[in-house]
């Protein structure tokens, strides 16, 4: 380079490292214009095109100079920065392990490329990518807070409570980790120990809006109705337009079941923040407990992004509801079993106009939905996947047919139980006199609010009181410790209760044979009610959405019979009144 060039050269570099980077560009154009080969202007032109956001043009550059100089980690870790900012995910991807295959100890790279990973919804990789970072980088406090978030991501909760209390040790005066601490501490269910932390951060920033929102979530959480508006309302006080405030508001009113002031809220939180997925899906739920579907359909819809793990997509086209025209459509099965249950009703409407209808749908229930109706072909977890052109969420199909109160597809049996397992229990029930009534009282207990919606088994006891009644266990696994500790009779069906038979394929057989089901709001009732069975549901004050308000029946299941709590925690009442019903049914039958 000759020295009239140099000196252009090292002009561009002292207005760079000042930060002056109109000046930069202009001086390494100039320099590049007398030298255009010059693989060190051209990479410092790209880093400062990088630097002004303009993503394109320094990934255009930054890609000649890693093609002439594969060697140089930071070329590519400036290229897979332009890549990942325009969201070019592979790109960005390959140039970030280009860097670290030039230096295996380039601790950004690794940071860098794990954010890749995040964006990719992989946190599994992205964990990997940052724990190799730290390994370097033991100091890196930005690449521990990501590691910590993509461990959360993954749920691994004691493993993200490390990371933030590793942090929190370092800097305990900084309450951003105070607060992100409190939060793992929530998603372990620890709420005694976040209010904790959070008051903490509260002696030192009393008007710290955020943690009064936080607060309020978790008095809610903990049936603290009252309190929890008390600290959303401070928290809206301190920022009027905190769109999570009006959010966090609107769920304690719900809980309240002051259900049009729910509304108000989440409103109010979308018209700050119009892109908020929880509380448009608050507001939807909401809309549908209210009976309102065509309302509150759209709302149900963003249920996947409010989830710490999306649902898988499968990447076809997303079905829109118009007509299929004979193509082959793949409807996925998402959240619980009683979800699937419940919506396969769906598959013979979409099969009228479908060439055929694929359903993807969890292991357990394959051989119970495998003889359904509407569906061509059943594939489960790690199957191959077949040929299909269009894809929907089992979930979204009410939207997207736009199903109402009156429209709803409610013939059943739409489910049916294998014949052979209903003589195998028939022989079986054939040793039991009286009035047989199937139990089942104890949901899953990682659901947040199982509390709410599972009684104790001792709760059943009017039912077992009435002469001639004689109460079936259809509990399985939880709960089931409780039948030793009751004062009443409950038959057991035995150990191998949908054992080798495979998920509910016993339970259904045997509810078959049963004279009637009471349970709780689990999958059960959904399984009953999909056979025809007749099924009565105690439901909690503020029950699910699909179960509406102030009716006894139900539209998706019309053997169904709802029995309500007047109040909250009140199930004394919905059981008297259950017993009321089954002595009425059982003097009728012995008529």
């Amino acid at each position: 380079m000759a020295e009239d060039q140099q000196a252009l050269f090292q002009q561009a570099m002292n207005r760079h490292q000042a930060n002056d980077l109109p000046a930069a560009e202009a001086l390494y154009r100039d320099a590049l214009a007398a030298d255009p080969h010059n693989l060190d202007i051209q990479y410092l032109l790209g880093t400062a095109l990088l630097q002004q956001s303009r993503f394109r043009d320094a990934a255009n550059l930054l890609q000649k100079v890693t093609v002439a100089r594969p060697d140089v980690p930071d070329a590519h870790n400036n290229l897979g920065v332009a890549y990942k900012a325009l969201g070019e995910w592979e790109p960005a991807m390959r140039a970030f392990q280009a860097a670290i295959k030039a230096n295996p100890e380039y601790s950004q790279a690794f940071f860098n490329l794990g954010a890749v990973m995040d964006e990719r919804r992989l946190p599994a990789d992205a964990e990997k990518c940052y724990e190799k970072g730290l390994e370097l980088a033991p100091g890196d406090k930005q690449m521990r807070v990501a590691l910590a978030e993509a461990l959360g991501r993954q749920q691994k909760w004691e493993a993200a409570e490390a990371c933030y209390r590793q942090l929190s040790a370092d800097e305990p005066d900084n309450p951003d980790l105070q607060v992100r601490l409190g939060f793992v501490l929530v998603r372990q269910d620890r709420l005694d120990e976040a209010i904790e932390q959070f008051q903490k951060v509260l002696i030192a920033k009393p008007d710290y809006h955020e943690i009064h929102n936080n607060l309020g979530y978790i008095y809610e959480r903990q049936g603290r109705l009252d309190e929890a508006v008390a600290a959303s309302e401070r928290a809206l006080e301190l920022y009027p337009d905190y769109a999570e405030g009006h959010n966090n508001l609107g769920t304690a009113l719900k809980s309240l079941s002051r259900l049009d002031e729910a509304c108000d809220s989440f409103r109010q939180a979308l018209v700050l923040l119009p892109d908020f997925p929880l509380a448009e899906f608050n507001l939807g739920t909401t809309l549908l407990l209210q009976g309102d579907l065509a309302a509150g359909w759209p709302g149900y819809d963003r249920r996947g992004d409010t989830l710490d793990v999306p649902p898988v997509t499968y990447g076809k086209p997303r079905w829109d509801g118009s007509p299929l025209d004979g193509r082959t459509i793949l409807l996925a099965a998402e959240q619980g079993l009683g979800d699937t249950i419940q919506f396969i009703r769906y598959a013979p409407l979409i099969q009228q106009t479908a060439g055929r209808v694929i359903l993807h749908c969890p292991r357990p229930l394959a051989k119970l939905l495998d003889g359904c109706g509407g569906i061509d072909q059943l594939i489960v977890k790690d199957d191959e996947l077949p040929d299909f052109d269009i894809e929907a969420p089992l979930l979204s199909l009410p939207r997207i047919l736009e199903t109402t109160t009156e429209t709803i597809p409610a013939d059943v049996p739409y489910l049916t139980a294998d014949e052979k397992l209903v003589a195998r229990w028939q022989k079986w029930r054939a040793n039991i006199d009286g009035f047989t009534v199937g139990i089942c009282w104890q949901g899953n207990r990682d659901y947040p609010r199982d509390s709410e919606r599972s009684p104790q088994l001792a709760t059943f006891a009017p039912l077992a009181a009435i002469l001639g009644v004689k109460l079936v266990s259809l509990q399985k696994g939880e709960g089931c410790e409780q039948i030793s500790e009751v004062e009443f009779d409950v038959v057991q069906p035995g150990d191998d209760f949908d054992g080798t038979t495979g998920a509910f394929m016993d339970t259904a057989a045997l509810m078959k044979n049963l004279d009637l089901v009471v349970t709780s709001d689990t999958a059960i009732p959904h399984l009953a009610g999909a056979l025809g069975v007749p099924v009565w549901v105690a439901l909690p004050f503020l029950p699910d959405w699909r179960w509406m308000l102030d009716r006894e029946d139900s539209p998706w299941y019309p053997s169904m019979r709802l029995f309500r709590q007047p109040t909250a925690g009140d199930w004394e009442t919905p059981f008297a009144n259950i017993a009321t019903a089954l002595q009425d049914l059982v003097n009728n039958t012995a008529q």
